[in-house]
């Protein structure tokens, strides 16, 4: 009977792993940057969404890696308050993205916030371990609107 109960509980254990797809790399989820320039801008678009600093910080970034490793947490944490005005949102859409200069991808965002309805365009670039940020929100001032709405 006892074996009889390791065996259901070994059949059981085995049953609830995760089976690993051979040649997917699997990333964790705190890594820096994205995997690919979209998975980038998402991650950042959410962080911006939960007001989570943190995360932004590890999806910010340039070249030389997430703004997490290469800014003053100071300066940082107070240019993250300020987009994150910039870019509260109840959902976005992705309209479109094309190459940009430095083999950077530019992508035009839509943003949605109560009635408003506001879009920008956003450059990812690739940083260190072939990882990708958000470099630069090209203009902040067309979703002023959005940090001004209550």
């Amino acid at each position: 009977m006892k074996k009889l109960a390791i065996v259901v509980l070994l059949v059981v254990v085995g049953g609830c792993t995760r089976k690993v797809v051979t040649g997917s790399p699997q990333v964790a989820a705190n890594a820096p940057g994205g995997v690919t320039p979209r998975d980038a801008l998402q991650r950042f678009m959410t962080a911006a969404k939960q007001q989570d600093l943190q995360a932004m910080a590890m999806v910010w970034g340039d070249a030389r890696g997430p703004a997490q490793a290469t800014m003053d947490q100071g300066e940082r944490d107070q240019r993250e308050v300020v987009m994150m005005c910039f870019l509260k949102h109840d959902s976005y859409q992705i309209l479109g993205d094309a190459p940009a200069a430095n083999n950077d991808r530019v992508f035009a965002v839509e943003l949605r916030y109560k009635a408003l309805t506001k879009s920008s365009n956003f450059i990812t670039t690739r940083g260190p371990s072939e990882r990708w940020y958000v470099k630069e929100v090209k203009d902040m001032e067309a979703l002023r609107e959005i940090c001004a709405a209550r």
